[in-house]
Formats: structure tokens, sequence, C-alpha cells
């Protein structure tokens, strides 16, 4: 074995017996420097030492404007929903957990820095209302909605739970498994959305890509994390941004 990686795999084992579930504070990106989080091998040390996923953090804090609806869609441990309570200070987050382990350390987060405009569900998003399959991941971040579980989860469409709340996302950040195309397909009011932006990890192996390309090349922009025209047809971006032409 590399000696490096040994070292590495060592100190997190040392690491993790004595600071597991240890309330720290995060140091970095400024936007959340001093929020509250829970130190432990699941959701570690890059959420408070400010290495993790460091271009979609960037984009957030430079896009995010204060009045902003951040919807979650895939929130995992909350990592961005906090940033964005941060900065949406006269907004409103919803975060979307359906995993009930990620769902009860996102509770914990969101307790842990009294954030009033922050509403967590436990529910996967999808094209219906009802339920569905969750198959856990290899990690806590990898678990997807699969017909083949027998492990169950309530799902909503966002066309259904914008109508019942009358709370209407402005930004939406979509991480899903592959299973983008299905949250987009019961979202059919995002065409009457004019200012809602849609972030979205897409994942090989899906019908993300194509469902994009299909629906929204003609009337939206679709970008990549840093805001360049992407054509899907031709590149593999991990993240797209669609937004209206006008914008």
């Amino acid at each position: 074995m590399n000696i490096k990686l040994w070292f590495k795999r060592k100190f997190r084992t040392f690491y993790y017996y004595f600071f597991d579930k240890m309330t720290v504070r995060i140091s970095k990106p400024e936007a959340l420097a001093g929020s509250k989080w829970i130190s432990n091998k699941h959701y570690g040390r890059a959420y408070f030492k400010g290495y993790y996923e460091p271009e979609i953090t960037e984009y957030l804090i430079e896009s995010l404007q204060d009045s902003d609806v951040f919807y979650d869609v895939g929130a995992h441990c909350g990592y961005f929903s906090l940033l964005a309570s941060k900065i949406c200070k006269e907004g409103s987050i919803v975060s979307f957990e359906p995993f009930p382990p990620n769902f009860d350390f996102l509770n914990k987060i969101r307790n842990l820095n009294y954030t009033e405009r922050w509403a967590i569900v436990n529910k996967a998003i999808s094209n219906v209302s009802g339920q569905i399959g969750f198959q856990q991941g290899k990690t806590t971040s990898t678990g997807k909605v699969s017909n083949d579980s027998s492990f169950l989860v309530d799902k909503v469409n966002l066309d259904t739970f914008i109508a019942k709340t009358g709370l209407t996302p402005t930004v939406i950040k979509i991480d899903v498994e592959g299973h983008a195309d299905k949250v987009l397909e019961g979202f059919r009011t995002f065409e009457l959305l004019p200012n809602c932006r849609l972030l979205i990890e897409l994942h090989e192996n899906s019908n993300e890509r194509s469902y994009i390309i299909d629906r929204f090349r003609k009337k939206y922009r679709i970008l990549n994390i840093k805001g360049q025209e992407s054509n899907l047809e031709k590149e593999r971006p991990s993240h797209v941004l669609i937004e209206a032409l006008n914008t």
C-alpha cells in the first residue's frame, strides 16, 4: 500500500476516534465561517474545513441573492442548504432528503444554527407523488431512488409541493444520482417561472442529459458551472445551469 495513503487512513481513524460527533465551527468559506457543524466520519472535515465541492460553493456564493427562495433537492447533509441560509437572509430554504440518516443529520445542523427560514422535508422528489424504493449507496451521498429496492420512502413532485405551500423557488439545486429527469418531469410549472434558475448535477448512465437537451435547448440557456454556454451533445460537464434566455 502507498505509504501516504496508509498514513492518511491512520490519521482518519485516529481523528474520528477522538472527535466523532463533536460540534465544530466551520472555518471557510467566509460566507459560512463561524457556523456550526458536527464532525463525524460520514460528514467530516471536507465540510467544515472548506474544501467540499469548491466550484458549486463558489457559484452559490456569487449568484445567490438576499431574497432568493432556495430549494435543495437531494440535500444530503445540508451543506449547501446551510450556505444558502447564510446568504438568503430575507428568503427561504427548503431541503428535500429522503434517506433517514441524512435527514436526521440535516435536522441537527439546522437546529445547531438556529435558522428559522429553513424547512426540511423527509421526501424524495420525483415525477409523481406517492412512495418509491430507495437504495443505500456505498457512502451517505450516493444513495438513490430505485424501483428494485424494498425500502420505501415518500416522494412528491415539485408542482404539487409548490401548489400546496405557495413557496415559489427562485434557485433549485438538484443532485439525485441520476433521477433528475424525473424531478424535472414533475416540475412543469418551471416554464411559468422565468426568474427560476436550475443547478443540476449530471450522472453518467442516466437519462438526465438527453432529457435536458430535449426540453430546454430551444428556450433556455444551458451553461456549465462557470457560466459558459455548454453543448451537451458534445460536452460532458458534471453540472449544468439552466436559466431563461432573457436573464
